[in-house]
């Protein structure tokens, strides 16, 4: 929705400045592939705790957006190890060629221990330590419980 992005930001620096950890959540598609350099610099923020990007799977209302294809997709998670852009823990959803990805960095490099890229977070957090807002400002317990359970509203000041 347009806007919602520059109403985000303040929001964020709020949490930051509560001392809330902040992770990013990225949507990765063939609209969005263009926007991951601007992403990679905002979320190199010392407040963001982990970036995680989702690719796109073509199910429900996801088939009205392009997804990357294969080849496309692994150029991406390249460019994310090779250049190392994150400096935090990253996560990749829906994206199992990221290990592949790593393992052959470190081939090539000879190198004993993973990128700093490579870092990432591991089990189902929902409802156990993280909090999902969606752009309406509806407050869950989890990403994945949308709609489902509403734990509060943030609203705009």
């Amino acid at each position: 929705m347009k806007g919602r992005f520059a109403w985000t930001l303040p929001a964020t620096r709020t949490a930051r400045e509560l001392g809330l950890p902040l992770r990013v959540n990225t949507l990765v598609c063939v609209e969005t592939r263009d926007d991951l350099l601007a992403i990679v610099e905002f979320v190199r923020d010392p407040g963001v705790e982990r970036w995680s990007l989702l690719f796109l799977v073509p199910v429900e209302r996801a088939r009205l957006l392009p997804s990357l294809a294969p080849d496309e997709a692994e150029a991406v998670l390249a460019w994310l190890v090779e250049a190392e852009q994150f400096p935090g823990p990253l996560k990749t959803t829906e994206a199992p060629c990221y290990r592949q990805v790593v393992v052959q960095r470190w081939a090539r490099l000879g190198a004993s221990s993973p990128p700093r890229s490579a870092r990432r977070g591991h089990g189902v957090r929902d409802g156990g330590g993280i909090l999902f807002i969606a752009h309406t400002g509806k407050v869950y317990p989890a990403g994945f419980l949308l709609w489902s359970v509403i734990c509060g509203r943030v609203v705009r000041l």
